[in-house]
């Protein structure tokens, strides 16, 4: 699984936002209950309950955060988009 800042960076390059209680919140499973039992909680019901309490823009970034967990987006992924998005820098 890959640590929280390639969490929040990949939040932050493919959603433009970062919230980091969201992954706090995914991650709360795996500290408590092991890694094996860290996907019972990555599931629609607490997903939803996310996006009840943090509204939909933090439930775009749970599922990101599961994505990533399960190796479906990478870090070579973000990566590659990453190419695509203007510099914010000033000349």
């Amino acid at each position: 699984m890959p640590a929280k800042r390639e969490h929040l960076r990949a939040s932050r390059i493919l959603l433009g936002t970062q919230t980091p209680v969201v992954h706090d919140l995914l991650e709360l499973a795996v500290r408590r209950s092991g890694i094996e039992h860290g996907y019972l909680f990555s599931n629609s019901d607490y997903l939803a309950m996310i996006g009840q309490l943090l509204g939909q823009e933090a439930k775009r970034e749970a599922v990101l955060h599961i994505l990533q967990d399960w190796g479906i987006v990478t870090s070579e992924d973000v990566d590659l988009f990453s190419s695509f998005i203007p510099s914010r820098r000033r000349p």
